[in-house]
């Protein structure tokens, strides 16, 4: 994400910067000459800045999810159960198998 993000930003910059000052003139004349139109790229800007915060965000979350799965560790055990037969009830054994990870 960050790096669509800073291409993003970067497009918007090169279409901003390659408005044509004398083409695309307006039919609104003021003080005896035309107004130039001039498109606003402040919404693709903000975009691009959203992305690439996000992106960075995610890739400093990654790393410690990372580091959080590397401490994880898989066990098998044998766990005792209360399980009742006909009227009385029996420790029975079973076997568990887990993953443990430490938040």
């Amino acid at each position: 994400m960050a790096g669509a993000g800073t291409v993003g930003f970067f497009v918007t910059m090169v279409a901003d910067a390659s408005q044509v000052t004398d083409g695309a003139l307006t039919d609104v004349v003021t003080l005896g000459y035309a107004q130039p139109e001039y498109k606003s790229y402040t919404v693709e800007y903000v975009l691009s800045g959203a992305v690439i915060a996000g992106g960075v965000y995610l890739l400093f979350k990654g790393a410690k999810n990372k580091h959080k799965a590397k401490a994880a560790n898989v066990f098998i055990d044998m766990e005792k159960a209360h399980v009742l037969q006909g009227s009385a009830f029996k420790n029975q054994s079973f076997p568990v198998v887990g993953l443990r990870v430490r938040l």
